[in-house]
């Protein structure tokens, strides 16, 4: 589905998974790459990305549906779970 074929819920729900995914998955690695092997945030930041794809896909899903409950309800699971798994393999996770 196409950003442009969603109703408000489903775009509120996309971009509060857009913002999540951002956040976590972009400033690890770039906290990665950022500090030195070894330092504790370093390992704090390479621990976050070395969960297991569902471990991932339950934690975004339990940030999305904090942030936008009310959105997230009338979407429905499937559809935050469908839209946190094309991220997730987008991006290599």
């Amino acid at each position: 589905m196409k950003l442009s074929e969603m109703n408000v819920n489903q775009r509120k729900v996309w971009e509060a998974m857009d913002a999540a995914t951002r956040e976590y998955i972009g400033g690890n690695e770039n906290g990665v790459s950022d500090y030195e092997i070894g330092s504790p945030e370093y390992n704090s930041c390479k621990r976050f990305l070395d969960q297991t794809h569902d471990e991932l896909k339950e934690f975004f899903y339990l940030e999305v549906i904090t942030d936008v409950q009310k959105e997230a309800r009338f979407c429905g699971k499937e559809f935050v779970m469908e839209r946190i798994e094309i991220r997730l393999n987008k991006w290599g996770y």
